[in-house]
């Protein structure tokens, strides 16, 4: 967001924060406020002179952009999937889905279970409780749920209102081993094909429940059941979803391609087999094999395939995941190793490690009482981000997503999509259309159903969202 922000303000018509021209809306559900025309109500809302004049963590650039302002549509798989129901269906920021993504790290991984189907083969549990991934999302949403006509303040279903930014999240349907796509939004039945996976309307399942479906990856955590459907962890069938979510948007459009498919991956794995565990598993030394090579095929797949349609003019696409030469290739699903005292920011040209790791390296580092898992996966994608290539396609990005944004503030709908507020009729709750999406809808609305009343008062209008 450091090159969004620095566009963003850099322009003739300065925003500090990505609501503009609306007034910022905090994220977190305890202090947020709704806003018209760049008006405010009352206190905790904030103009463009109250935010370029701060000082505090108001100005970082990670907390007053947010991501579902530039894109209109996010998706994930497991740990992914749980990031793009943050960014995407709870509007966080990238700052507070950091911070309460290591939160949740240590709070699931840090507590693995004694008997479990990975240190004991005669058990069939998950080396985590998935309960706890579910306890971890329902205090994230209670903190971040982004509307206040939810029922159950942490209980957030993925449904959301149609024209906002749209959630999908995969996972794998264990029966015929298939993915499953949980929608925030309503789907049509598209043509029978492969590239379609259970249209219909949206989830309406806790967002708690989802995270759980997402990242029951076998051994780690146990699968769910859900209305006769048993779930495992979406990267099994979908390691990189970015092919399922380019044909979900491309069918919605009318088989039209979207205007940028931006793929983050978690960074590249090298193609290994297990010795240790085929040695005492001969009968299950291809499968294991097999199984750990599929994915990391699976996931360069789905990159050569994007890769195809960009050459082939169909399509703007681009793939940020932090390359092989830089050690993350090494690092198992559920690794957790925190130092208390690790607490200042990580300074990557500081790391000494230089570019390159073999696997030994990152091993004997592994072992060290002073490695901290946070700081070398920020350490690491930090040297990976400051490269000059990389730094160039992060600008482009930028301007790309910037422009999208400043065009789309300049519809009418734009309060909308920023906040979610719509407005209801004062004259009947119930007329039709009501609510509407925009301020001029109701005002043609007024003007046809109450041509003789007083034009309404905008705040008197707002329905929060």
């Amino acid at each position: 967001m450091e090159k969004i922000a620095q566009i963003e303000q850099q322009n003739p018509e300065p925003a500090y924060h990505s609501f503009y021209p609306a007034s910022y809306k905090d994220p977190k559900s305890g202090s947020a406020q709704s806003s018209i025309n760049g008006s405010t109500e009352k206190e905790s809302r904030l103009n463009q002179d109250d935010i370029s004049s701060a000082t505090s963590d108001l100005k970082r650039p990670e907390y007053m952009y947010l991501p579902c302002h530039y894109f209109d549509f996010m998706a994930g798989t497991s740990t992914g999937g749980l990031i793009a129901m943050m960014l995407g269906r709870l509007r966080m920021t990238v700052g507070h889905c950091i911070e309460e993504y290591i939160s949740l790290g240590g709070k699931v991984f840090g507590k693995p279970r004694r008997l479990n189907a990975r240190s004991n083969p005669f058990s069939n549990r998950g080396k985590y409780d998935c309960d706890n991934v579910e306890k971890v999302v329902e205090k994230v949403t209670g903190l971040y749920n982004p509307s206040i006509q939810t029922e159950l303040w942490d209980k957030v279903p993925l449904k959301s209102p149609e024209k906002l930014c749209k959630t999908m999240v995969v996972a794998t349907n264990e029966d015929g081993r298939k993915p499953y796509i949980f929608r925030s939004y309503d789907i049509g039945n598209p043509p029978k094909s492969k590239r379609h996976h259970n249209p219909g309307p949206a989830h309406e399942y806790f967002l708690s429940t989802i995270a759980k479906a997402t990242s029951a990856a076998p051994g780690y955590f146990d699968p769910l059941l859900l209305h006769g459907i048993t779930f495992l962890d979406g990267g099994l069938v979908a390691n990189n979803p970015t092919v399922e979510a380019y044909n979900e948007v491309s069918w919605q459009q009318g088989n039209k391609a979207p205007a940028l498919v931006l793929s983050i991956g978690t960074g590249e794995k090298e193609k290994r087999t297990l010795k240790t565990l085929e040695k005492h598993m001969k009968h299950w030394k291809h499968f294991i094999s097999y199984e750990i090579n599929y994915r990391i095929a699976e996931s360069q797949s789905a990159d050569d395939d994007m890769t195809d349609e960009r050459d082939d003019g169909k399509v703007q696409y681009e793939r940020l995941t932090v390359t092989l030469d830089f050690g993350l290739g090494w690092m198992k699903l559920d690794e957790w190793k925190r130092r208390p005292q690790a607490t200042k920011p990580v300074d990557a040209s500081r790391d000494t490690q230089g570019r390159y790791m073999r696997q030994s390296e990152y091993f004997r580092q592994k072992k060290s009482k002073h490695h901290d898992t946070v700081r070398f996966l920020e350490a690491r994608t930090k040297l990976y981000l400051n490269q000059q290539s990389v730094q160039k396609q992060l600008e482009r990005l930028a301007g790309f997503l910037v422009k999208r944004r400043r065009l789309r503030s300049k519809t009418p709908l734009w309060n909308h999509f920023a906040t979610g507020d719509k407005w209801r009729c004062p004259k009947n709750d119930h007329c039709p259309g009501s609510p509407f999406d925009t301020w001029e809808g109701l005002l043609a609305h007024f003007a046809k159903s109450h041509s003789h009343s007083r034009i309404p008062d905008a705040r008197d209008c707002v329905r929060r969202y």
